[in-house]
Parts: C-alpha cells; sequence; structure tokens
C-alpha cells in the first residue's frame, strides 16, 4: 500500500556544532557521528546510521522529515498517489539518495511549507552497535518500528495539512484542547502511523520555527 510507516529521519539547521553535539549527547543521550563532512554530522539512536542529520549552516530550524515507506514498489505506489492528488515532488538522483544514506528518495513540501521527504531502505548498520553519548539505562524506545519519534510542526491552514497528511497514510484528527497563554484556545491535530500515538501534529496556532519540539 502507498503510505508511510514511520517518521524515520529528521534534518535540522544549526549554528553552533559543538554545542549540539554537546547537548545530543551529554543530555539526550543519542551517539554522535562525524563522517568526515565539515558541514554536517549524525545523531544516531539506535542501528540505523542515524535518526537526526544536523547540518551545520546558520538557520536554527527544522531543515526536513523523512518518512519512510516499506520499499521500492510502495515507493513507486506514493509517487502515482502524490500524482494522482495533484501534489508537487521530486523524484531524487541517486546521488541525493545516498547523501540521505537510503535507496530510493523523493522531496516536496507540505502545505506548510515544510520540506517533506519519502524514502525507502535506511542504511542500518546492524555491524556497529549504538553507545549512548551518556550513561543510560535500557534504551530509546522509540526506535524500531515506532521510528524517530514525534513532533509538533507549524502550519497555517490545519485541514490543508491534515489531507496531506492522510494522503501520505498517516491518520487521527483533534484530540485535545489546549488553553493558551493570549486566552485563546488551540485544537492540534494529531496525526500517526501504525503502532504510535501519534508521529507529528500541528494547530498551535503562529509559531516562530516551523518546529515546536520532536519527542
Amino acid at each position: 500500500m502507498a503510505e508511510v510507516t514511520e517518521l524515520g529521519y529528521i534534518g535540522i539547521s544549526v549554528s553552533d556544532a559543538d554545542a549540539w553535539k554537546n547537548y545530543a549527547s551529554k543530555i539526550v543521550g543519542m551517539e554522535w557521528v562525524d563522517d568526515g563532512e565539515k558541514d554536517k554530522f549524525y545523531l544516531r539512536m539506535d542501528h540505523w546510521h542515524h535518526r537526526i542529520a544536523v547540518h551545520v549552516d546558520g538557520g536554527d530550524d527544522l531543515a526536513y522529515l523523512g518518512w519512510r515507506v516499506s520499499g521500492p514498489k510502495e515507493f513507486e505506489a506514493m509517487a502515482e498517489k502524490l500524482s494522482d492528488h495533484q501534489i508537487k515532488f521530486e523524484v531524487c538522483s541517486d546521488s541525493q539518495a545516498e547523501e540521505r544514506h537510503v535507496l530510493g528518495l523523493m522531496k516536496m513540501k507540505d502545505p506548510g511549507g515544510n520540506p517533506t521527504e519519502i524514502f525507502y531502505s535506511p542504511q542500518v548498520d546492524a555491524h556497529k552497535p549504538f553507545h549512548p553519548g551518556r550513561g543510560m539505562y535500557g534504551r530509546f524506545v522509540t526506535a524500531g518500528d515506532q521510528g524517530l519519534g514525534h513532533c509538533i510542526i507549524r502550519q497555517e491552514d490545519v485541514p490543508a495539512a491534515t489531507r496531506f497528511y492522510s494522503i501520505l497514510g498517516l491518520t487521527g484528527s483533534v484530540e485535545v484542547k489546549i488553553k493558551l497563554p493570549n486566552g485563546g484556545v488551540a485544537m492540534p491535530v494529531f496525526m500517526h502511523t501504525k503502532g504510535r500515538q501519534h508521529s507529528v501534529a500541528f494547530g498551535l496556532g503562529p509559531m516562530k520555527k516551523r518546529i515546536n519540539h520532536l519527542m
């Protein structure tokens, strides 16, 4: 079926690489990986090559979200589905896919302008055990078929965003009312892939950054 299975990875844009390496490893407990790229390093939390790509380019914001499909047939089916719904996308070259450490990659933007990627076959480094950046009890519980985790992102047109992520194969709806400091009430939409309470949410009102949080 043409549907995403999980939030597989994200890219973030940062100014202070050393501060992020210290925070991600010593506080969060991820393992940072240097592949010799001057403008980029990676953060691991399981057997994948990475779950977060950190681009040192000064943007200090979300750079992109990467959604996984099961394989090449599902990738082709997703491309056909996007075309049927008149969603513009680009099927990337092999070199662009290699840059993301996947076998197949397409890029687009969601209704909020957030760069969005669909991929299949991520690089799995089963030979390379995960080494947390600090002492931990257990492991990251959102790894494996749970994906990277969940995030809240900026969307101005919530119905359009809901339709977009529904086309990708996520399901969900408004689940809570949240009283805001300005006296207003937000009714965010929580959308999920199989096995998660939610993978992405939106509808919290204006946001300076593309992303509110990643958990």
